[in-house]
């Protein structure tokens, strides 16, 4: 697994990093179906948001960025990310909780016809082969 911003030529790994970060953790579950969803929750104002989803396994996280080793590196690329946000706290999040998030609430895997779903599973290929 690569650690890295630039993961793959070509691969731009931003936009599955903020907005579509739940479809990529959805996809990305598929191949580690033993992996733990996990949320970054950041405050806002006074408000504690949902600012990114990955998965863990262990000690190391994974998302659009590959195998990321420990959760200081994890939370440091979105520390700056969000206008006003401060990343703080990682904790679990539920299959459900995720599926809300990307849409698909209540359609069983492998969300059949999802075009964000599809999209995700080929980002997921580009960083992970």
């Amino acid at each position: 697994m690569k650690i890295h911003e630039i993961v793959a030529p070509g691969f731009n790994p931003r936009p599955w990093l903020a907005g579509k970060c739940f479809d990529f953790a959805l996809a990305l579950h598929e191949r580690m179906p033993d992996a733990e969803f996990v949320v970054i929750r950041s405050w806002i104002g006074k408000q504690l948001v949902a600012n990114h989803v990955a998965l863990r396994r262990g000690d190391v996280y994974y998302d659009a960025r590959g195998a990321i080793p420990d959760a200081r590196s994890f939370l440091a690329y979105h520390t700056d990310v969000w206008d006003g946000a401060s990343a703080e706290l990682i904790e679990p999040i539920s299959r459900e909780d995720v599926e809300r998030h990307a849409g698909v609430a209540g359609v069983p895997p492998p969300y059949k016809g999802n075009r964000y779903i599809a999209a995700a599973r080929q980002a997921v290929a580009a960083v992970y082969g």
